[in-house]
């Protein structure tokens, strides 16, 4: 990650930016520069990018569905990113959420 992205820098930008709880804020930054997918190397870029321009949001592939799908379903696009690391390390969980959320 650049160093201008840090985990700290991250949590900051989603409780100004988008009003989560410093809990939320660290949790998710700590996710968005832990992932533990096998293959999160577009995760990483997509992290990087949003990180210096909220308005960059890469469009990432998961399957049948991406990281827009989840935003125009309503979830932010970091934990739209986050979602993804999940979907591709427990498909199956991670499905049956998105399920049950919509």
């Amino acid at each position: 990650m650049n160093v201008n992205v840090t985990e700290e820098g991250i949590a900051r930008i989603l409780s100004r930016e988008y009003g989560y709880s410093a809990r939320a804020a660290e949790q998710t930054a700590h996710d968005l520069t832990h992932f533990v997918c096998a293959d999160h190397a577009d995760l990483d870029e997509a992290v990087v990018r949003w990180a210096r321009d909220r308005d960059d949001q890469t469009d990432v592939r998961m399957g049948a569905r991406s990281v827009r799908d989840l935003v125009e379903q309503g979830l932010s696009y970091p934990g739209a990113l986050v979602f993804a690391d999940w979907y591709r390390s427990d498909p199956e969980t991670a499905a049956r959420a998105l399920a049950e959320r919509m």
